[in-house]
């Protein structure tokens, strides 16, 4: 009959489920004795009703938990105690509040056994667990749970201090188990806790505290099982009790306290390494002793000198860094920067670096030691320095990523600077000699340009004039890179800035073709990037400039044409210059214009370009600029039978 009855405890109708628990309060009387092979069932089933919200059934599960307690407690004391111990730290108030209650009952029904006893029990351990965990509910949120654990505490306790004193390493015990629980509400009871706790007597008892906690960091790392929760929870406990000790009690035990958490702070697990880190920080801030970075700091360099960065711990002891700037990155950063800028700089200093590359960045050309960061940087890529001649593959390239991170978090004002810095590997350059340099400087340049956030000055036009000579190279990298940087930064461009460059885009294609006395192609045209750097600059320039304007990007389109194969003029590239050259001819008024790109289109045909998709547009263009045409040909009749030829091929395709 009563497995047939607890099942029904746990009816979702509530009047039937109240019902069914109240039959539970007579039970135990009514069959005495033979109640007992049945108790842990009934506990299993009526235990979870303390927590229900309706009043009823928490009442009435209440009641019958203290029947049975005041039957069984005796005899079944631990079957008993266990449950309503675990409520007392339930993160449901309503459970922690039946749960003090009904203990009030055990802890009486305990000490009778220990008197009768004469202390020869073994309760007193339990007894003292119990009051551990009272102690800590006279801080709960809620009142009653607050006030009921108060009226329980000074019903068993005569002398608060002295018995504090001895249940000192159970309740902090308790309070890194507690801690440690992923619960907002019980982590804010315990703090509350500590906070009474150790401002009343932690500067008299903080040498105990100590040896308690020591006790519970050892015990959760044992050989056979680590237990990092309960290792976060000894961290949490002491940061509060950093957070809480007088600052002269502090400033005394502070070496104490970071002792204890140094082995945690380089550990794998991020959270156990950040609960460490959190009790650092607590000190520090409580000190204002800044000479605490030397207790951590150059143990960890020494340590990194000696690991390899596929060391399974080397990733812990980079990221501490990150905690360390993050807390208060002035301070730190100032303690740091001589350390990790020492000549030659190391590779963990690079890696510590690019973690935190929105600090450093911040400081790049503003400190002494980042003002030529990028500038020794790129000789180091370049081929070596003095200090560095031999560096290997792997550095370089966390070199330049770090280079990389930290130019897109510079200050807007230091951009100029910057681009200088580059500008040297970039000039007078002999690509057959000296490839590295040059490459890394583009690599920079290209991933500014294409991360950071920038506007276009006049200033660039140095870059731009080199970056055009380096079309010319015959480097296809060197080209590709070069093509990359152009077209981020004249995409970048408003209209009007367009309209102002074009000139000088011409006049410095130009100068660069005659200056290196280049052929017909010119290689940086004929990369996968093409044309893409131009052409939109172009477009907005021939639709929308004015007649001076117009000509100079009638003359890049020119040039492009002369120096461009025609399986290199991509698609994208012939739709969107064709259609603005159709609309010069078709809108635009000028003679001249339409006479110039007259003769594009023929330069375009004999090219024979994919011009397909636009007989009818050119058809129309031809005969819009025809009159124009007829008088300025007449002289050349050759000229004439070439325009005519090409109308005929056009209009009887």
């Amino acid at each position: 009959m009563v497995p047939k009855l607890l099942k029904l405890t746990r009816e979702t109708r509530l009047f039937l489920r109240e019902s069914f628990i109240g039959v539970f309060v007579y039970l135990p009387q009514v069959l005495d004795s033979e109640f007992e092979v049945y108790l842990k069932d009934v506990l299993d089933h009526i235990i979870d009703s303390l927590a229900d919200e309706n009043e009823n059934i928490r009442n009435l599960g209440q009641r019958v938990v203290k029947i049975l307690i005041q039957r069984f407690g005796g005899a079944k004391t631990k079957l008993l105690l266990e449950p309503v111990y675990e409520g007392m730290s339930h993160p449901s108030w309503r459970k922690r509040n039946s749960s003090i209650v009904l203990m009030a009952e055990m802890l009486e029904i305990l000490r009778r056994v220990e008197r009768t006893s004469g202390g020869t029990s073994g309760n007193s351990e339990t007894i003292d667990r119990i009051l551990a965990s009272v102690y800590i509910l006279m801080q709960d949120t809620t009142e009653t749970i607050r006030s009921f654990a108060a009226q329980t505490w000074k019903t068993f306790v005569e002398n608060t201090p002295k018995k504090l004193r001895a249940i000192l390493g159970l309740l902090f015990r308790r309070l890194v188990e507690l801690m440690a629980l992923p619960d907002d509400e019980l982590q804010e009871i315990s703090k509350a806790s500590l906070m009474h706790f150790v401002g009343k007597y932690g500067d008299a008892l903080f040498g105990e505290i100590m040896e308690a906690l020591l006790i519970v960091k050892r015990d959760a790392t044992t050989p056979e099982r680590l237990n990092p929760n309960i290792l976060r929870g000894v961290n949490m406990v002491l940061k509060e009790v950093a957070f809480t000790l007088s600052p002269k009690a502090l400033s005394a035990h502070k070496d104490t306290i970071l002792r204890t958490i140094s082995d945690l702070l380089t550990v794998p697990d991020k959270f156990l390494r950040r609960s460490a880190f959190d009790v650092f920080v607590s000190v520090i801030r409580r000190t204002g002793n800044k000479d605490i970075l030397d207790s951590i700091v150059p143990g960890l360099f020494a340590s990194l000198d000696v690991l390899d960065e596929a060391a399974p711990e080397y990733e812990a002891k980079i990221r501490l860094f990150d905690e360390l700037l993050e807390y208060d990155s002035s301070d730190v950063f100032d303690y740091l920067e001589p350390l990790l800028f020492a000549r030659p700089i190391k590779r963990y200093c690079l890696d510590i670096m690019t973690n935190n590359a929105e600090i450093f960045g911040a400081e790049l050309y503003k400190t002494a030691y980042l003002k030529d960061f990028i500038r020794s940087g790129l000789a180091v890529l370049a081929g070596g320095t003095s200090e560095e001649e031999e560096v290997s593959e792997s550095y370089k390239d966390a070199l330049l990523y770090c280079m990389q991170q930290l130019e897109c978090h510079m200050a807007p004002e230091m951009t100029q600077r910057f681009i200088d810095d580059c500008l040297v590997h970039l000039q007078n350059v002999n690509l057959e000699t000296n490839k590295d340099g040059p490459l890394a400087a583009l690599e920079l340049l290209q991933f500014f340009f294409h991360n950071a956030d920038f506007e276009y000055s006049q200033n660039f036009n140095p870059m731009i004039e080199i970056l055009n000579g380096l079309l010319f190279e015959r480097h296809p990298t060197v080209n590709l890179l070069a093509n990359r940087i152009l077209k981020n930064v004249l995409q970048s461009l408003k209209r009007e800035e367009s309209h102002l460059i074009i000139s000088f885009l011409n006049n410095s294609l130009e100068d660069q073709h005659r200056k290196r006395g280049a052929g017909d192609i010119v290689p940086g045209f004929n990369t996968e990037e093409g044309l893409d750097a131009f052409v939109d600059v172009v477009m907005s320039s021939l639709v929308y400039g004015t007649a001076k304007v117009c000509e100079s990007a009638l003359s890049v389109v020119n040039f492009f044409l002369l120096h461009t194969t025609p399986e290199n003029l991509q698609p994208t590239a012939v739709l969107k210059l064709v259609g603005a050259l159709i609309r010069i001819s078709t809108y635009r008024m000028d003679s001249a214009l339409k006479l110039r790109v007259l003769d594009i289109f023929i330069k375009a045909l004999d090219r024979n370009l994919p011009l397909d998709v636009f007989h009818p547009q050119l058809e129309t263009c031809l005969l819009y600029t025809s009159d124009a045409a007829d008088d300025l040909l007449c002289v050349d009749l050759g000229g004439r039978r070439i325009i005519k030829k090409k109308i005929d091929c056009v209009t009887n395709y």
